[in-house]
């Protein structure tokens, strides 16, 4: 990857990429030329997943791996893998998710061990650290685990 591109140049390529495209699939050799000319140059350039989103830049090219036009589809899948490593690169210099989450908090709440937002557990009463905190007490211990559900109607009405 080189330079990084801005949202207004990117946006220019795509579009020229897409019209060359439409002409390519009835059968224009130069706008086929034109079309590959123009992919070619954008996986040249370094993309942040800001300006994708903002251009729909990854949109329009992944339509365009749909091209009746071999020659296009592989090279516009290409660009869509070229930016695509290129945004988890940068994620991973950054230390965060391509979609802008910290790792370890993304992993502990896909995983379903995200910490209690409470207060930390207190060491044991015999002042020992390592032992292990005692499970958290329940708000209400006669209550069934799960989400609350209405009561069933009488089929009255209330009013």
């Amino acid at each position: 990857m080189g330079a990084p591109v801005s949202a207004q140049e990117l946006s220019k390529m795509v579009s020229t990429a897409a019209e060359s495209a439409r002409a390519a699939d009835d059968g224009d050799k130069a706008q086929q030329g034109r079309c590959l000319d123009a992919l070619r140059l954008m996986q040249k350039y370094a993309v942040t997943a800001a300006v994708l989103k903002e251009t729909d830049a990854g949109k329009k090219v992944n339509r365009l791996t749909k091209s009746s036009d071999a020659q296009i589809a592989a090279a516009a899948a290409k660009v869509v893998q070229c930016w695509k490593d290129c945004v988890k690169k940068q994620a991973a210099q950054s230390g965060l998710t391509p979609s802008g989450s910290i790792p370890e908090l993304s992993s502990q709440a896909s995983l379903g061990t995200a910490t209690s937002s409470g207060p930390p557990a207190k060491p044991a009463a015999n002042g020992d650290a390592s032992s292990a905190p005692a499970a958290p007490k329940a708000a209400n211990p006669g209550a069934a685990s799960g989400p609350k559900r209405p009561p069933p109607s009488t089929g009255r009405s209330l009013h």
